[in-house]
């Protein structure tokens, strides 16, 4: 299975989001251009890995994904990697079939939303606790996660 992005003239929004099977059998998001701005409301049913989507975005903001329904998405590992800027409220999206969270906001330096609300009991693989290396994200506004996973003790 496989769907090529399309975007504007000036590249800073998708038009159709792109996708594919990964080596995992997952089907998997294509990755944003770093100067994605805006992205359809509306994510591809068959996508259930959000891996990389956004690694390296080069905006605060990225329009249209505050709504998507993510309730089918098992692995969101790295999604924000190196996005330095983004800061957008996703807090109403629907994270309870994740397992894999690994270093999803890690050097999202500025990412700072409530995120704790987030129903995380299926996760099994979160490395540095997504993101925790930010200074600027409170640990109140983190995931919560309600298991202890290899080394590291994540109870409430």
């Amino acid at each position: 299975m496989f769907k090529q992005a399309v975007y504007n003239a000036d590249l800073t929004e998708c038009l159709e989001i792109g996708y594919f099977e990964n080596w995992k059998g997952e089907i998997q998001i294509e990755q944003f251009l770093p100067t994605t701005k805006k992205v359809p409301k509306v994510l591809p049913k068959e996508i259930t890995s959000l891996e990389l989507a956004f690694h390296r975005n080069e905006n605060a903001y990225i329009d249209g994904v505050e709504y998507w329904n993510t309730k089918n998405i098992t692995d969101m590992n790295y999604m924000f990697f190196e996005a330095e800027n983004f800061n957008q409220d996703i807090s109403t999206w629907d994270a309870s079939n994740v397992i894999d969270m690994t270093e999803m906001f890690a050097g999202a330096s500025k990412f700072n939303q409530d995120l704790s609300k987030w129903d995380t009991s299926n996760v099994n693989v979160f490395g540095q606790n997504i993101g925790a290396s930010n200074p600027n994200w409170k640990p109140e506004h983190r995931p919560k996660f309600n298991k202890t996973i290899g080394k590291f003790n994540c109870l409430k």
